[in-house]
C-alpha cells in the first residue's frame, strides 16, 4: 500500500512540474529558417509531393496483373 501511495505522490509531482505554466522567451526565428519558410510559402521552386506525383510507368512482368477475358454466356433458345 506504502509503495502505491509513493507512487501515485511522484507520478503527482511529476504531473504537476509538467504542466506547470512558465513564461518561455521567444525563440527567434534564424535567417535561413526564415528564407526557406518564404521559400515554400510563395511556391518557389521546391514542388509539392502531391502536384509531382507520377504513377510508376513501368512494371516487370512478375508485377504485371493481365486482365481476365470474361467468359461468354452461353446461349440459350427458348423453346416453347
Amino acid at each position: 500500500m506504502r509503495a502505491v501511495s509513493k507512487g501515485a505522490a511522484l507520478s503527482l509531482v511529476i504531473l504537476v512540474a509538467a504542466c506547470s505554466k512558465r513564461q518561455q522567451e521567444p525563440v527567434a526565428l534564424s535567417d535561413d529558417l526564415k528564407k526557406d519558410l518564404a521559400t515554400v510559402s510563395s511556391g518557389g521552386d521546391l514542388a509539392i509531393a502531391q502536384k509531382s506525383y507520377q504513377p510508376m510507368r513501368f512494371v516487370s512482368s512478375i508485377e504485371q496483373s493481365r486482365p481476365i477475358a470474361p467468359a461468354k454466356r452461353p446461349t440459350t433458345s427458348h423453346q416453347r
